[in-house]
């Protein structure tokens, strides 16, 4: 099976994610989808099963600097 590499940078919104999911819903019935995120976890929103997902360290800007959002340890 093919591979396609997907990436969706959303922090303004939720549009470029709700289209993207749906993009991959599609592209996931013949290929096998890695999904690469930027942007929080939003409650209520399924991916396909079978993509693979990919979550990067949340950025903000902050006083015209792009720094990476501190997260709590797990």
């Amino acid at each position: 099976m093919k591979k396609i590499l997907f990436y969706c940078q959303y922090h303004l919104g939720m549009g470029h994610l709700v289209r993207s999911v749906e993009l991959m819903r599609s592209l996931a019935t013949e290929f096998q989808v890695c999904f690469v995120k930027g942007g929080t976890d939003v409650e209520g929103l399924t991916l396909p099963e079978n993509v693979e997902v990919v979550t990067l360290p949340l950025l903000l800007s902050e006083n015209r600097q792009v720094k990476v959002a501190d997260h709590p340890k797990i």
